[in-house]
């Protein structure tokens, strides 16, 4: 990928340097060297240098989930369904714009979210490589037209599990000043939820958890919880084409 058709990954960049450094700065009292092994996997994907397995993945969603944190801010009118299309895009941006991702990336990303929001994160990739640009109202567009509620989920239980995504969250949110997460994987998905949307959803919870459909079914990944029981339905042709409908 071009970095010159990326203002976002340039943006995510000088997020990630400085959350790397001022937490670098921290006293071995104030800090923890497993957040620092976590930031600095993080520091290494948004600059290319990636390595194996679906730790880069799950740093750079981390990333995209704190900095929606940081700067949301709640229209009195936003429903439920909305907010989580928006969360899921934010979460899935940096992979989107990120210039080198893993060699089995697609596989694990389907594992960490569904298949369905892989491949479009696949297409959205392929299109830019293309010279096609793809924004967020795009992406935006492509997600709201399917069942995502799998995706979510799943993605929820990895951001909750410390021994996967929690401990990025983690990592990103304390090296940002942002409230620790309540990591706990025992701890339902609305909880996630309302840590993320800093509380806004707590009067809305139920229908954010209808909105979700929230089901303890499904076969489990080899990642942990991840669900693969999703059909991927339409074809890759049909998922390219939501993002630049005719």
């Amino acid at each position: 990928m071009n970095d010159a058709e990326h203002v976002d990954l340039r943006s995510l960049r000088l997020w990630v340097d400085r959350a790397y450094h001022d937490y670098a700065q921290l006293s071995a009292r104030h800090s923890s060297r497993a957040e620092r092994r976590r930031l600095r996997v993080l520091h290494e994907a948004v600059h290319g240098r990636v390595g194996k397995g679906p730790d880069s993945l799950r740093a750079l969603m981390a990333a995209g989930v704190v900095r929606y944190r940081e700067r949301l801010s709640l229209p009195d009118r936003s429903l439920p369904e909305a907010l989580i299309v928006e969360l899921v895009v934010e979460a899935l941006w940096p992979v989107v714009v990120a210039a080198r991702l893993p060699m089995d990336w697609l596989e694990d990303l389907s594992l960490i979210t569904s298949p369905r929001l892989a491949l479009l994160v696949n297409d959205a990739r392929t299109l830019q490589d293309a010279g096609r640009k793809v924004d967020r109202t795009a992406m935006t567009r492509a997600i709201a037209g399917y069942n995502y509620s799998l995706g979510v989920l799943n993605l929820l239980d990895d951001l909750n599990d410390p021994r996967r995504g929690g401990s990025f969250l983690s990592a990103a949110a304390v090296a940002t000043g942002v409230e620790r997460p309540p990591i706990d994987p025992n701890l339902s998905p609305r909880r996630m939820l309302q840590w993320i949307l800093a509380g806004a959803v707590s009067a809305g919870a139920a229908g954010l958890s209808a909105s979700l459909a929230i089901k303890r079914t499904g076969q489990r990944s080899r990642h942990g919880s991840g669900y693969l029981n999703e059909r991927l339905g339409p074809g890759r042709e049909i998922l390219s084409r939501k993002f630049h409908p005719r």
